[in-house]
């Protein structure tokens, strides 16, 4: 059996397709393979994107939550110091008031009582000068 050049050339295109067949079902499976390895890898990639959202998510409310019941604690502490303050306030105007009300009637009786001694003391001295003045007169009668 002789192969002529048209056989030999119809020979090697079969073969030739067959290798480019063949290589085209490698690289069309490889691409397959790529292609649901990168669609699984973007499925995991978005469920840890979301459970990554969902835990700061869950983070930040916790934070908020904390930060909300401190600054509700320390508000309420706030308003009752306040409250304190201002019973302090008003409980120690009332007696204030009061105090010097009754100390100034004191006060007047003692003004009253100091000029009493002062004026029976001036009347002592009185008497006296004019004890004094007595007998100067009588020395200027004796003239």
């Amino acid at each position: 059996m002789e192969l002529d050049a048209e056989d030999t050339v119809v020979v090697t295109n079969k073969a030739s397709d067959d290798g480019i067949g063949d290589l085209l079902d490698r690289i069309g499976k490889a691409s397959e393979r790529l292609v649901d390895s990168s669609e699984r890898q973007a499925h995991e990639l978005d469920e840890r994107m979301k459970e990554f959202i969902d835990r700061s998510e869950k983070a930040t409310q916790d934070f908020v939550d904390r930060v909300d019941k401190e600054l509700r604690t320390q508000l309420a502490s706030l308003r009752k110091e306040v409250a304190q303050l201002q019973s302090r306030l008003s409980g120690a105007a009332r007696p204030a008031k009061k105090a010097p009300a009754k100390k100034a009637p004191a006060k007047k009786t003692a003004a009253k009582k100091a000029p009493a001694r002062k004026t029976a003391a001036k009347k002592a001295p009185a008497r006296k000068t004019a004890a004094k003045k007595a007998p100067a007169k009588k020395v200027a009668a004796r003239r």
